[in-house]
């Protein structure tokens, strides 16, 4: 789907338009490759770059090609009940900045509802105003991956295997999270050092304020990561050491229980044996045994071994 919009400072609120004019915000959501190529083609855009925005891998990077500047970065977004990453092309022309996705974009809802004052006539700012706007959205999702990772943590003995998977589930998004983030970092530097857009004193201000989130998200992720590590670590650690208790019980038990058990088979054998014929002998083998298993079981205990 590609829709045109436009708005200019004087104006209060986004506008959709039916053709494209100078200051225009394109935007090309779940396109097919043949809606690609001719949008490309008229626009005289490089259509395979523009074709790896539709690849879920694709990494971020930026790219000069004649006088359009192409970059890839990476947006957070929940459909249903998992969170992703997925790829965004921004494409700046001379007249046009240009988005294209291949899912929808949640974090420019508050550009259409006008709920951030902006101008798509002003490409620079506009195009730090919808990265910031993907580094909220990461940190929103962080903050709230957070919150979870301390409630799960509240109880750490107790833990089951679906509240480990769950471990496994925030570790998954957190490095999906830095697959996007940390190569925005390297982008948003490239932006400035090697001069791919012009930008004014006040607009590599704003560059640098963006550089600012992204390296404080990349924290906050690496952070989650860490705890997330140590949590892991020592719920292993607590099996690891019930398993040892575990197993330790059960070789002093064996021993306790097979030492007596062997008395008492040497007495069970249909051969002479000492004291067969004495009338309590029963009783005093009974006896030994016991003994014999009291004074194992209290060896144990006193070694620590039970």
């Amino acid at each position: 789907m590609i829709k045109y919009f436009f708005k200019n400072p004087k104006e209060k609120s986004l506008k959709e338009i039916d053709k494209p004019k100078v200051g225009t915000w394109i935007s090309i959501e779940n396109p097919s490759e043949k809606e690609l190529l001719d949008f490309s083609e008229e626009f005289k855009l490089e259509a395979d770059i523009c074709l790896d925005a539709l690849d879920p891998f694709e990494v971020p990077r930026i790219e000069r090609e004649d006088a359009n500047t192409y970059i890839f970065v990476r947006f957070a977004y929940q459909p249903e009940d998992k969170i992703v990453t997925s790829p965004i092309l921004f494409i700046c022309t001379k007249k046009y900045l240009i988005t294209i996705s291949a899912n929808p974009l949640p974090f420019i809802t508050r550009f259409l509802n006008n709920k951030i004052e902006f101008s798509t006539t002003k490409k620079n700012v506009f195009l730090t105003q919808l990265l910031s706007e993907i580094h909220r959205e990461y940190q929103i999702f962080t903050n709230s991956l957070h919150k979870s990772i301390r409630n799960l943590s509240n109880d750490l003995e107790s833990l089951d295997n679906k509240e480990v998977g769950k471990f496994v589930y925030f570790e998954r998004i957190l490095n999906d999270f830095l697959f996007g983030l940390e190569p925005d970092s390297i982008t948003l530097k490239k932006l400035v050092s090697q001069k791919f857009i012009k930008f004014e004193a006040d607009e590599v201000d704003l560059i640098d304020e963006l550089f600012i989130e992204n390296q404080q998200i990349i924290a906050t992720c690496k952070s989650n990561l860490k705890g997330i590590v140590n949590i892991r670590e020592f719920h292993y650690a607590v099996i690891s050491n019930n398993l040892n208790k575990t197993m330790k019980l059960l070789t002093s038990m064996t021993v306790i229980l097979t030492i007596p058990t062997m008395v008492s088979s040497f007495f069970g054998m249909n051969i002479g044996l000492p004291f067969q014929n004495h009338p309590l002998a029963f009783l005093g083998v009974l006896i030994f045994t016991i003994s014999l298993s009291v004074g194992l079981l209290t060896f144990f205990i006193k070694r620590d071994l039970l």
